[in-house]
């Protein structure tokens, strides 16, 4: 998932992980997963708040977008 530049800061990514989280558990999850880029300190933010932790690093061996 990714928000727009533009569209940041709006509480967008949060009400999305929040309809996904509730529709998991209507379907019947007992646990989520989330990836996040390790410099991605906004995306880490957002899951901690809903209580999202690291359990172990990935190693990626690609280039990020410049933009």
């Amino acid at each position: 998932m990714a928000t727009a530049p533009e569209r940041r800061r709006r509480g967008l990514a949060a009400k999305l992980v929040t309809a996904a989280l509730a529709h998991g558990g209507r379907s019947g999850a007992k646990k989520a997963w989330s990836q996040v880029v390790a410099d991605n300190v906004p995306a880490k933010a957002l899951y901690s708040r809903f209580g999202f932790k690291p359990l172990y690093s990935y190693h990626y061996f690609w280039m990020r977008p410049l933009v």
